[in-house]
């Protein structure tokens, strides 16, 4: 029984903010009418590029949010690199995607942990 309530409570503290999170991003996105090219834009200049990280994605769909979150809030390496495969960024393109400029991803998303934490 009290590993049972471990295990709960360790899936309560990782899973319960990244999925409340991506539900704020995907709220986020949707009331402000942004795609995977609104960010694509920051990581490449390239149109081809762009759509080439955003092919078969909706930022419409819940899922495709968590794809995006996932690298960045967990930091696990192999999702990371999986994630770039994936998606064909390169590290410079994954740098900015996920970078500083205000309007990146990695922005948007620490702005909606925020707005969850107050």
């Amino acid at each position: 029984m009290l590993k049972t309530m471990t295990n709960t409570y360790t899936t309560l503290q990782t899973k319960a903010p990244f999925e409340m999170t991506s539900r704020y991003m995907a709220a986020y996105i949707d009331v402000n009418k942004l795609t995977c090219l609104s960010f694509a834009a920051i990581a490449s200049k390239d149109t081809k590029r762009q759509a080439a990280i955003c092919n078969n994605v909706n930022f419409q769909r819940l899922d495709d949010v968590k794809r995006f979150l996932q690298p960045t809030f967990f930091l696990n390496p192999d999702d990371i690199a999986a994630f770039k495969t994936k998606t064909t960024m390169t590290d410079d393109e994954y740098n900015a995607f996920f970078g500083a400029d205000p309007n990146s991803f990695q922005s948007v998303y620490l702005n909606q942990i925020k707005m969850i934490s107050t």
